[in-house]
């Protein structure tokens, strides 16, 4: 395994043991930003829902740019990820609502419709530790093509 996807497996595993993060959106060059709760993430993507009836889900339409922040007080690493939130298909709701029964009863009470789903994808990360620059350095020596999530270093890729 190389360390490209050692880093993607390390990352994603970060995730996945951290699924509250933070997401900011931009409205007329306005930051916004909420807390939020991962669903799923894989080298797919990063996937979370919210309300059509909800602000967060308008500026989505609007403008698919997002950052996410996810963070480990404990060891105070912070994983950034740039990318663009997509709104999913049909069928991802179905399988949400099978792993969350109370968004099975949101479902049920109102309208399938009213449940948007993201998936964020062309992404970007960057990985952080609080007084610790040695991340950023150790990972700024590893060449980043065209992999969906590489070590973000400032650059576009």
């Amino acid at each position: 395994m190389n360390t490209q996807t050692n880093m993607k497996d390390n990352i994603f595993a970060f995730l996945a043991s951290h699924p509250v993060f933070f997401l900011a959106t931009s409205v007329n060059n306005e930051p916004r930003v909420r807390a939020m709760r991962l669903y799923h993430a894989d080298k797919n993507g990063i996937i979370f829902n919210t309300s059509t009836a909800k602000s967060l889900h308008q500026q989505l339409r609007s403008n698919p740019a997002v950052e996410l922040c996810f963070y480990d007080d404990e060891d105070g690493v912070q994983v950034r990820i740039r990318g663009k939130a997509l709104l999913v298909e049909d069928q991802m709701k179905n399988e949400m609502a099978q792993a969350a029964p109370a968004l099975a009863a949101v479902i049920r009470t109102h309208d399938q419709n009213q449940l948007a789903v993201y998936r964020v994808s062309e992404c970007t990360a960057r990985v952080w530790k609080t007084d610790d620059d040695f991340i950023p350095k150790l990972m700024s020596n590893i060449e980043l093509s065209s992999i969906w999530m590489a070590m973000y270093n400032g650059a576009r890729l």
